[in-house]
């Protein structure tokens, strides 16, 4: 098994006992946030468009460079969390995802999931993540996606298993109506990956998810609205 960072990897496969004390979330939460956004304190902004800002870090974590994007949003928290954990809806707004599916659902906070993408010219990646979402006194939410070892699932033949991701997620609320998210990232595809790929991954393509998930919650919104 991969060597993995204290406080962060192991820290979400703790979770699943400790998401039953309600006490112990934000002593929980304390812990995720230094072990992922204080350890990136040399953000570079890359680019600010529509409402969605995004930066590069400066330290490379397994081989990947992590990635930060935020927005503000007029949405529901729970809507956007609800968003970013339908696994089976991720071939619908995910970069190059082309399959996607939930594994096993642990509890309505808790699931592991497997999905499957098809980059340009370049092998395809697969990945089996353990999903936790944690639910905040202030009526904000934190999502921990990691890959996992604790799910098995065999992927197609010459599919190449993402060695290292971790996506991290918080929606946060400030009381004026509006949703604020900040999106953590760090992919290590494997393989050969050619530059502009690596580019992308790391400068368009945080941006893009971003604006993607945007406009899913969104849409989401507008059609609950015709629905009433």
């Amino acid at each position: 098994m991969r060597n993995q960072r204290p406080g962060h990897l192991m820290f979400v496969r703790s979770l699943s006992g400790a998401l039953a004390a309600f006490a112990m979330v934000p002593p929980l939460l304390s812990i995720a946030q230094s072990s992922t956004s204080a350890s990136y304190h040399d953000w570079t902004l890359l680019e600010s468009r529509d409402g969605i800002v995004s930066y590069r870090g400066g330290t490379k974590v397994d081989g990947a460079v992590p990635t930060k994007v935020e927005l503000t949003i007029v949405a529901e928290p729970a809507d956007v969390v609800a968003a970013i954990t339908d696994f089976d809806g991720y071939k619908d707004w995910i970069p190059y995802c082309t399959s996607s599916e939930v594994l096993r659902t642990v509890n309505a906070d808790e699931c592991y999931a497997y999905y499957f993408i098809s980059p340009p010219m370049v092998a395809d990646r697969d990945v089996v993540v353990h999903s936790v979402t944690i639910r905040v006194i202030n009526g904000s939410y934190e999502v921990v996606i990691a890959d996992t070892q604790d799910m098995l699932k065999e992927g197609p033949e010459g599919v190449i298993r993402m060695p290292h991701f971790l996506s991290h997620y918080w929606i946060s609320v400030d009381g004026s109506g509006v949703t604020h998210i900040t999106h953590i990232n760090e992919t290590t595809l494997g393989g050969s990956i050619p530059e502009f790929l690596t580019s992308w991954s790391s400068h368009g393509q945080p941006l893009s998810t971003m604006q993607a998930l945007k406009e899913r919650i969104l849409k989401h919104k507008t059609s609950a609205l015709h629905q009433r």
